[in-house]
């Protein structure tokens, strides 16, 4: 059903998971958020969704909340979501938990999408690691 695609491009779910990501495409990360708190059953979807709309609307410390909320719950997050997590740090400027989220991606054997590549090369050299930086971004 194409109107409950999630317009970050994970797929379905309930419509509200739609609507969650469509209001945080729009910058209305405030009514995001509140479809979001009034979803009685959260999805990967739910909060990747709202975890994305918070980075992408210069929110990375409210992304990262969300993302220990998610983790807490022992929701497993998908690249998307890792990738988010790792633009919010990186916009925070806290390497160490960058690296542990790069260390979570490479324990879970995801495949290193672009996206992910250059996460982590925008990472490591905002961070000063020139090498490791050109490491990531020698495999794109």
């Amino acid at each position: 059903m194409s109107a409950t695609k999630n317009v970050y491009g994970v797929g379905g779910g309930h419509p509200r998971n739609g609507l969650v990501a469509l209001y945080a495409k729009c910058g209305r990360i405030d009514r995001a958020r509140a479809v979001f708190d009034g979803l009685g059953e959260r999805t990967v979807v739910s909060w990747t969704s709202m975890i994305l709309g918070y980075a992408q609307n210069g929110q990375p410390l409210e992304a990262l909340i969300i993302f220990g909320l998610m983790r807490k719950l022992n929701v497993k997050p998908d690249w998307i979501v890792l990738v988010s997590v790792l633009k919010a740090y990186t916009d925070v400027e806290d390497l160490g938990h960058g690296t542990s989220v790069h260390g979570c991606l490479i324990k879970m054997g995801l495949q290193f999408e672009l996206d992910l590549l250059i996460a982590l090369t925008a990472m490591y050299a905002k961070s000063g690691q020139v090498m490791a930086a050109k490491s990531f971004f020698d495999q794109m």
